[in-house]
């Protein structure tokens, strides 16, 4: 990731015109991609019983677009090993204890 500011380096520069607007383009399709797939997964689908279902799955997909635009827009700039820190110091402790209610749930 880079930073906005630099000039010397990063797709900024690199990119000019279609291939910049080309960029952006896979990006969104990506994000409205994982928010359909999240919106299936997470939050129930489309239910074809209803019938407005075919507004919630728009709403819900609207919704994790919206969540991702989000934390793009409010936390821009993370530097990878500021990632490296949230996932081993702060996902992984709590997935691993996740495992364990789970398997704990399951088992009494």
């Amino acid at each position: 990731m880079e930073h906005e500011a630099e000039v010397v380096s990063g797709y900024a520069t690199e990119y000019s015109g279609m291939r910049w607007g080309m960029f952006f383009i896979g990006e969104y399709a990506n994000m409205i991609t994982i928010s359909i797939i999240a919106a299936i997964v997470f939050l129930g689908g489309y239910d074809a019983a209803s019938t407005f279902g075919w507004l919630f799955i728009m709403l819900k997909i609207a919704f994790f677009f919206f969540l991702m635009l989000w934390v793009r827009a409010a936390w821009p700039h993370v530097r990878p090993d500021q990632l490296m820190w949230l996932c081993w110091k702060v996902l992984m402790p709590l997935a691993l204890v996740n495992i364990l209610i789970t398997a704990l749930v399951i088992l009494l």
